[in-house]
């Protein structure tokens, strides 16, 4: 199966690889894009108190604080921006989810997230984006998710991954959270750890 890689921050051309995101993401809304709604149903989580109650374990570093499934456990492997990263058990090719306190300095998560994008975009094959969503995230003036695909059978292996992106505008900080599996990727797992994102005020 195709190594688990966290894909860290590039410095891309942000109109191009922007565009190329709409138009992936309108194509797809007539295929596969379609059943991941249908499945997951409306990502935005909408106003609510800044608390996490989506997980017993809630993990917070900085002003990221999200919830963490039961049984995954911390690991050491960590890549780049990624500070923080936990599986669901032993072995490759098992579940990530992968935390970044300190993404950068973004004054909007969708800047945020087009870095992301275009470093994938150049190096992994397969890549395809399913959805891209502007959602709410308590304590960021602006939040986006990106559903997607990435890797081919011939490349040991298709996987599917979520990164959530969140901005405040008020201080430029950014934080992220990556989740990754063997595809198919169970969505209503991605819609909890969503649901149970804060951005913390700055301390």
């Amino acid at each position: 199966m195709i190594r688990h890689r966290l894909l860290v921050l590039s410095i891309v051309a942000t109109g191009l690889v922007a565009c190329n995101v709409r138009e992936e993401s309108e194509n797809d809304r007539s295929g596969n894009a379609v059943a991941a709604e249908e499945a997951s149903g409306d990502y935005r989580a909408g106003q609510r108190p800044i608390t996490n109650e989506s997980f017993a374990n809630a993990v917070r570093s900085g002003r990221l604080e999200t919830g963490v499934p039961d049984g995954w456990t911390q690991t050491s492997d960590t890549d780049g921006q990624f500070t923080h990263r936990f599986v669901a058990g032993p072995g490759e090719g098992q579940p990530t989810l992968a935390l970044s306190p300190e993404f950068g300095n973004f004054s909007t998560a969708r800047i945020g997230m087009t870095a992301l994008i275009g470093d994938i975009q150049i190096g992994t094959p397969g890549f395809r984006v399913l959805r891209t969503t502007d959602i709410d995230v308590p304590g960021a003036t602006s939040a986006v998710r990106l559903d997607f695909n990435y890797g081919t059978e011939e490349t040991r292996g298709v996987f599917g991954g979520t990164w959530i992106v969140a901005a405040d505008e008020r201080t430029n900080d950014a934080v992220a959270v990556a989740l990754s599996a063997p595809a198919p990727l169970d969505r209503a797992l991605a819609d909890r750890i969503q649901a149970s994102l804060v951005m913390h005020p700055r301390e």
